[in-house]
């Protein structure tokens, strides 16, 4: 039997460095059948023409603004599912992965038609043999988020794979028919908390998200946003309050906003001021006040 087909989207926005290290990467990998979908969020350090000479059999996407991860990601989406993959990977440009990273992902989620969405283990780019993210839990009463076995060394005992809330963005391999049967990325999003959004949406429709300790990848994170001063602490303030609107009962989320504004918000407060990062406790605030009074 052949294997399934994949198609790996990779967003681009200003990292041609990152991408062509990433590319580099994915050309070493042991899958056999998978194609390369690359999308350009509206770069303006020459990247679309680097890739364009570089790897010029490549499929480039070229946005003519930067649309966000979401909607970036989106049109990566609907222009791999014309191709008709079993499989669709969203994988950040500013990762490099293990050659078997891919067959790993996919012998998991072809064991069972419930597991809809899987994801490598995460480690850090920095150190290589720490793990950034196995995965995600989160409280829908507190809109904490926790990543599990964060910073923990990856033992040989750490092997077998397990259920989580969602895995990040990063890497995140989904079997084609849930983005029709569940939809896109909600663009309204933009940046964070979306592939949470998304993996919540295919659980309430009864599939399962896994972390697949076999499958590894380095990621540097934050690599993207860090260009853009306070626009990290906008989204997560404003898409925390969308996500749980969506998500958490009405139990839960009353509570959540006994705990946030009773505690969580003085916190953040005065980490960003003891830091002396008021630009970003300002764009925080504001994003904030967007999330609890708007919904997309």
């Amino acid at each position: 039997m052949p294997s399934p087909k994949v198609s790996i989207i990779i967003l681009n926005w200003n990292g041609k460095e990152d991408t062509l290290n990433c590319l580099a990467s994915l050309m070493r990998i042991s899958y056999p059948n998978y194609s390369l979908i690359l999308v350009d969020n509206g770069s303006t350090d020459g990247s679309a023409e680097l890739f364009k000479n570089r790897y010029p059999g490549l499929k480039l996407l070229e946005n003519g603004k930067n649309l966000g991860f979401s909607e970036g990601n989106n049109v990566g989406i609907s222009k791999a599912l014309e191709e008709n993959p079993d499989y669709i990977l969203l994988l950040n440009n500013d990762t490099l992965v293990a050659p078997n990273f891919l067959e790993e992902l996919v012998a998991l989620a072809e064991k069972a038609p419930e597991y809809g969405i899987v994801g490598p283990v995460v480690l850090h780019s920095e150190k290589p043999d720490k793990i950034q993210s196995a995965g995600l839990k989160v409280s829908l009463s507190t809109g904490e988020y926790k990543f599990i076995n964060s910073n923990k060394r990856l033992g040989e005992s750490f092997q077998k794979a397990y259920e989580v809330d969602y895995v990040v963005g990063c890497a995140l391999l989904a079997k084609s028919h849930l983005f029709e049967e569940v939809g896109f990325l909600n663009k309204a999003y933009f940046a964070y908390w979306e592939e949470a959004d998304w993996c919540f949406r295919a659980r309430k429709r009864g599939y399962k998200v896994l972390c697949v300790p076999a499958s590894k990848i380095w990621h540097k994170g934050g690599a993207t946003s860090k260009k853009r001063s306070g626009f990290t602490e906008f989204h997560l303030g404003r898409n925390m309050f969308w996500f749980l609107k969506a998500h958490a009962t009405k139990r839960q989320y009353f509570l959540f906003l006994l705990y946030f504004f009773g505690f969580k918000i003085w916190l953040s407060a005065f980490v960003k001021i003891s830091r002396k990062n008021l630009p970003g406790l300002k764009a925080y605030l504001k994003g904030v006040k967007k999330g609890f009074f708007t919904f997309p």
